[in-house]
């Protein structure tokens, strides 16, 4: 399973909790300071908010805002909880002067003066930590009941002494205790916020343990330290700023020591069971590491990344590896390197950046080579069977790590099995040898059906669902990603329900059958239910397709409006070209744009998609801009990418499109020669047969284009593909007219172009039909 679905399955199971337990009555969940939260938890609070944002639970987060700097993990994480609708921030300006009088009544247990709470209130400006620590020291010093026994009455004027800043209220805390107890908690801060007892007793040795109980006792007494509940022995600093008030009071040499000291005494204390707690093993060898060196920081980051990307906390595990990355030298034991690379490999592959996935594979690469460098072949093979299908697919150069893994993988073994399966996957996608492809998923499902390896099975099943759709076999490419489909949910296999989920919602986009989307999409949602983890955006796109195809334009705006609104990923061609169907130039030139910045970067995997849509801007546009620059992309196309088969169909019709703009007939007439064995379906947004008439207008076959217009409109009424029927009808109207002359008969399919138009709102098309009338009339 990858790190990243399997991450998602444990935010998913925890959201469906919280939605359980508030179906009964409602919930009220607060997160103090998430300000010390780390990225991993932050994560998971923005995964509760998007997906609870209906539920009858009430989540309040609070946190210092004087913590945050711009690199801080929650500043980032506000900005994306931002987008959410229930979200509101609530600016707390401190307490009011009734406010402070009333927490020092119950902090204190005496009626406070107006004089003391003017002066408290005033030196203080409310701040609740303040407020806290300026009252806790005053109840300490008894100056409070001493001034309420010995007066008996207002005193006219109260001189609060408040230091500048909080760390100087602490330490005034701090210094009410015995040096003995301060030596012995600063020694405890080194260990961290929480700490044990035999953590600080392996600091402090000239202590029995009846002494530092007596220590502690007294630190629990002045309530600067609290015992964990249900946890017999563990400690933490009640607040946070007193452990760094405490640490910070040391020098740095003297605080690298205590860090070794403790590393040393925790390592000896853990004895065999260290590499469970690896994580705060390299904290302490971390900062000690100009005294202890770098070889056991690296052993334990290892541990300690291993078990960050077992949990699913991929930031965690990649910030632990890319630890010990840097840390590696020419001294560097052969195998120790070659994991670290591993490990720092996967961490990158489970959540690649867009435009990474060329890295990922050379890091997988390194390290392959790096356990083939020490002899370690089964290692180098694990490494070929834990590349994921998107570093493969949107790089270069994976057909040749899998092929001479394949060398060195045991027969009959569930690692070659895979590796065979990527290999087919790979040889077909990139190097377009269907032959080739289709003996390594042979062999592939052959070995895993005798090894009853199901996750393989469904792999290579997805894999020739995918072959057959490119190849516009959709009656076998439907029946095997049905197949993959229940086969990767039986074992719990997400990334062979995903690769057959994205075929199968191609398939449903291609050949406009709505119904099959309205099921694939209810399926999914079942699944995801069950705790399945779909990492595909393309099922999700399914609600734009099939209102646009609808002609319900206001539920498309809707749709992206709610994608932006909760940052999920969309295409911005599509709705670059829904903005221009409905005149929003301004808007969709600015998104095309976008397109076109894109389009020009390295790794594109839509390039011919992208092609394709801005020809059709252009036309929208009334303009040659796009369609030109379009023009000088398609040489640089892929054979085939994340949406189908570009060599049999997307780059013909991008072609088509271009040369319709542009007015060329020679692209024309190529265009049509390719696209001559094309079947009826659905290409972007446009249907073959139309566009095939297009194109047999401009060179001239009017018979030709009047019988793919023809077909066009049957399929569109068919299917109720109403925008594309709308142009279908318009198009065949001006054939009509300039070949037959027939008047009454274009002028039907006028009043029909114009009734769907004049619905949905598509003011280019309308233009156009009322720009030919003018002409006509002329």
């Amino acid at each position: 399973m990858e790190p990243e679905q399997a991450r998602f399955r444990l935010f998913d199971s925890i959201t469906a909790f919280l939605k359980s337990a508030s179906q009964s009555r409602p919930l009220m969940i607060i997160l103090d300071d998430l300000h010390w939260a780390d990225k991993p938890s932050l994560l998971l609070l923005q995964f509760v908010v998007r997906e609870l944002s209906n539920g009858r639970i009430l989540l309040v987060g609070t946190y210092r805002d004087m913590e945050l700097s711009r690199q801080h993990p929650l500043a980032e994480s506000l900005g994306e909880l931002t987008r959410e609708r229930a979200f509101q921030r609530v600016l707390l300006r401190g307490l009011s002067q009734e406010d402070v009088g009333r927490f020092i009544e119950v902090a204190a247990g005496v009626q406070p003066e107006d004089a003391l709470v003017n002066a408290v209130y005033t030196q203080t400006e409310g701040n609740p930590l303040f407020v806290t620590e300026v009252v806790r020291l005053l109840v300490q010093e008894g100056q409070l009941g001493q001034a309420q026994r010995t007066s008996g009455r207002q005193t006219e004027s109260w001189t609060v002494r408040i230091p500048e800043g909080v760390r100087e209220v602490i330490g005034r805390r701090l210094n009410r205790m015995s040096e003995r107890c301060n030596d012995t908690l600063t020694m405890a801060s080194i260990v961290g916020r929480e700490f044990e007892f035999s953590q600080v007793k392996a600091l402090v040795e000239d202590l029995s343990e009846d002494m530092l109980l007596d220590v502690l006792e007294e630190a629990l007494a002045a309530r600067v330290i609290e015992e964990m509940p249900d946890s017999i022995g563990r400690y933490q600093f009640t607040h946070a700023l007193l452990q760094e008030t405490l640490m910070d009071e040391l020098s740095l040499t003297r605080r690298v020591r205590l860090h070794a000291r403790i590393a040393e005494s925790l390592e000896a204390m853990y004895g065999d069971d260290a590499e469970s707690h690896a994580e705060e093993l390299v904290f302490h060898f971390e900062q000690a590491q100009a005294i202890l060196g770098t070889e056991k920081l690296v052993k334990y980051s290892v541990s300690a990344g291993d078990a960050a990307l077992s949990t699913w906390a991929i930031e965690e595990g990649r910030a632990h590896f890319e630890l010990a990355r840097n840390l590696l030298t020419d001294d560097t034991d052969g195998r120790t390197k070659a994991e670290v690379l591993f490990g720092y490999a996967r961490a990158r592959s489970a959540l690649p950046s867009e435009g990474e996935f060329q890295r990922c594979l050379d890091l997988m690469a390194e390290a392959y080579q790096a356990f083939k460098s020490v002899g370690d072949y089964q290692g180098a093979v694990s490494v070929a069977a834990q590349l994921t299908i998107n570093v493969i697919r949107f790089s270069s150069g994976a057909d040749v790590l899998l092929r001479d893994s394949l060398q060195h993988a045991a027969e009959n073994s569930p690692e070659k099995a895979r590796i065979l399966a990527l290999l087919g996957h790979v040889t077909y996608f990139q190097a377009g040898s269907e032959e080739e492809a289709s003996q390594a998923l042979d062999e592939s499902l052959k070995l895993a059906n005798d090894l009853n390896d199901k996750p393989v099975q469904a792999l290579v099943l997805a894999v020739q669902s995918e072959m057959s759709a490119r190849n516009l076999n959709f009656d076998d490419a439907r029946s095997k990603s049905d197949q993959a489909i229940n086969l990767a949910a039986q074992v719990g296999d997400s990334n062979s329900a995903t690769l057959a989920f994205e075929t199968a919602a191609n398939l449903n986009w291609t050949t406009c059958d709505l119904e099959a989307d309205t099921r694939l999409r209810a399926l999914k949602d079942r699944l995801l239910a069950d705790g399945l983890r779909l990492s595909t955006d393309a099922v999700d796109m399914g609600p734009f397709f099939a209102n646009w195809f609808r002609g319900n334009s206001s539920e498309v705006h809707n749709y992206f409006d709610h994608a932006r609104e909760n940052n999920l990923p969309f295409a911005q061609t599509l709705e670059a070209l829904y903005l221009l169907e409905l005149g929003e130039e301004g808007k969709g030139r600015e998104q095309l744009d976008n397109v076109v910045n894109y389009a020009d970067a390295e790794e594109n995997p839509v390039l011919g998609h992208f092609v394709q849509g801005m020809a059709w801007g252009s036309f929208l546009l009334g303009t040659t801009q796009y369609a030109e620059l379009a023009r000088r992309m398609l040489p640089h196309a892929q054979r085939s990418d994340m949406y189908g088969n570009t060599e049999l169909v997307t780059i013909p019709m991008a072609e088509a499109i271009i040369a319709v703009v542009l007015g060329d007939e020679e692209l024309a007439a190529q265009a049509d020669e390719k696209l001559r064995e094309v079947p009826q379906l659905v290409s972007f947004l446009h249907t073959t047969s139309r566009v095939k008439g297009l194109v047999a207008r401009m060179i001239g076959n009017g018979e030709k284009a009047r019988r793919h217009f023809q077909d066009a409109i049957d399929f569109c009424e068919s299917r109720g593909m109403k925008p594309e029927l709308a142009w279908s009808y318009s198009d065949m109207s001006e054939l009509v007219r300039d070949i037959d002359d027939d008047a009454a008969a274009s002028q039907q399919l006028v009043e029909n172009a114009l009734a769907i138009a004049n619905d949905i709102g598509m003011k280019p098309l309308i233009n156009r039909i009322l720009a030919r009338r003018e002409i006509l009339k002329a």
